[in-house]
């Protein structure tokens, strides 16, 4: 079995390992607020909602992208935007900073999992041992992946050693699994400096600070970091794996993030070959709201990943899959 495929995993792969959804992370968020902050967000809502449509629902991820902006707010022109404020942005800077490190405390804390939890996943180190340097792309900023290759040996590699090294996602012969996170990590951060550095500890409290002396931040990310590194980089290996695969195997992915979304259409269309397998209790409904152009070449499964691992199932229906195809 080659590497015609590559596996795409959105946040529901990690649900059974006890890991929050977005939006049930979103609503942990609200607990920890203060009246004012959540007064503050509240305001937030009610502006934003004018300018979303239905596809984009207020979550962990929006709010995220939301508060670094208003954190940049002197940089960049968007006052007018947000004039529905009661007493003006201006006036409610000095919430974000906090409010900011609360929320990247709240997805370090919540996206830690326990050994024993990650159980269902062990069907994937199949794949692994068929595949030459199997590729797994995640949304997802948790380390299920990363718990499962330490447990069982596996070499792999998220393009970072200390610091972000992306040669090593190009090396299809030293590992056993490339990992791409296309939204970061909770142990891949960021100084004021701009370096990137992969630092694998968890649940500590308080603000790391790099030698130097200059604050770390969790690089998790939102959409103006994408024209940054790694981010830019993980993107444009993930439209060159689309160009080149057979299969995409996507698990618990929604697909409301427009970006990664349009990706994954660009790549229907410039790749004939390519295919999709759509494993997601709502897979049909995902197919009818986004991929209905394309229905000849995706695959639905209406269920989650404990299901399609538990019985090899996925195992034997990829390998009909190639084999059909050949």
């Amino acid at each position: 079995m080659t590497t015609e495929y590559c596996f795409l995993l959105g946040a529901g792969a990690s649900v059974p390992a006890g890991i929050p959804t977005m939006n049930q992370l979103y609503e942990l968020f609200l607990e920890i607020l203060t009246q004012e902050e959540l007064e503050f967000i509240n305001q937030l809502e009610t502006v934003l909602d004018r300018h979303r449509d239905d596809e984009n629902s207020f979550n962990l991820e929006s709010i995220l992208r939301i508060l670094n902006l208003i954190n940049r707010v002197d940089k960049e022109p968007i006052q007018s935007f947000f004039c529905g404020f009661k007493d003006g942005i201006e006036n409610n800077l000095d919430l974000v900073g906090p409010m900011i490190k609360k929320l990247k405390g709240l997805i370090r804390e919540e996206c830690v999992t326990k050994e024993r939890n990650i159980e269902y996943i062990l069907p994937l180190i199949k794949f692994i041992h068929e595949a030459d340097a199997l590729q797994i792309f995640t949304l997802n900023y948790d380390l299920i992946i990363e718990i499962l290759c330490e447990l069982y040996r596996l070499k792999y590699t998220d393009g970072f050693n200390f610091t972000w090294e992306p040669k090593l996602l190009e090396n299809d012969r030293k590992y056993d699994l490339r990992l791409y996170k296309l939204h970061g990590s909770i142990i891949w951060h960021r100084t004021q400096e701009g370096k990137s550095l992969k630092i694998p500890i968890i649940n500590y409290e308080g603000e790391l600070k790099y030698f130097l002396g200059s604050e770390l931040s969790n690089m998790l990310v939102y959409p103006e970091e994408n024209k940054q590194e790694p981010f830019q980089r993980l993107l444009k290996y993930f439209d060159l794996e689309l160009l080149e695969k057979r299969l995409l195997i996507s698990i618990g992915y929604s697909f409301c993030d427009a970006l990664i979304r349009q990706r994954v259409l660009d790549g229907l269309k410039d790749n004939p070959k390519l295919h999709i397998y759509l494993i997601c209790p709502n897979a049909q409904e995902i197919l009818e709201k986004y991929f209905s152009n394309y229905r000849q070449r995706v695959t639905v499964f209406n269920q989650g990943i404990k299901e399609m691992l538990t019985d090899d199932s996925l195992y034997f229906k990829l390998k009909e899959f190639l084999k059909s195809n050949n």
